[in-house]
């Protein structure tokens, strides 16, 4: 019985796509694009100079109208917001459909 039930549930197991594929990857798969509503505030002109340090805080350049440039697009699509860097803002408006993706030690000075 054992036999009988290994030897059905194997080619199930297999077939359902828990196995590797021995097929070479699609070349557009491995070259990574940005896709629509997709944004890096790096690439938008945000500069990344703010610092908090333990007993300090160094205020950059603000770069408010930047980012709400970008935080805008989301009046009309879904938008990602990649948030790269340490920026100095001084206030935002976020829309609901706005998702904001932080990167490590990426930090935003209000």
């Amino acid at each position: 019985m054992k036999k009988y039930l290994l030897s059905v549930i194997i080619p199930i197991i297999v077939n359902t796509g828990y196995s590797q594929s021995n097929t070479a990857p699609n070349p557009d798969i491995r070259t990574p694009r940005l896709g629509i509503g997709v944004y890096y505030l790096s690439s938008h002109g945000a500069v990344s100079d703010a610092q908090i340090g333990m007993n300090s805080v160094t205020f950059g350049t603000d770069n408010t109208a930047i980012i709400q440039s970008v935080l805008d697009k989301a009046k009309n699509a879904p938008v990602t917001v990649y948030w790269d860097g340490r920026y100095s803002v001084t206030g935002l408006k976020i829309y609901s459909n706005t998702t904001i993706i932080a990167n490590a030690g990426c930090v935003a000075i209000l």
